[in-house]
């Protein structure tokens, strides 16, 4: 890897810790609410199909309803 490119990671990882997020959408407050309401079957109002906010919920809808067939 050449020094520049670990130079940008380096400071992208500070950044990450020092704001709390990462590329994980699940590392954000936000992230995490939506996947939990997707798993409650809560579906806010505001929510378009196919946008990045209902992926994230969708997988919480799919992670329940799996987990309810491993039962």
């Amino acid at each position: 890897m050449s020094r520049a490119i670990e130079e940008l990671v380096r400071e992208d990882i500070a950044h990450n810790n020092q704001h709390g997020s990462s590329l994980n959408p699940f590392s954000t407050v936000g992230g995490r609410y939506l996947w939990q309401q997707g798993w409650d079957g809560v579906r806010p109002a505001n929510l378009i199909d196919t946008s990045i906010d209902w992926r994230t919920w969708e997988r919480g809808r799919i992670a329940r309803i799996l987990s309810e067939g491993q039962s």
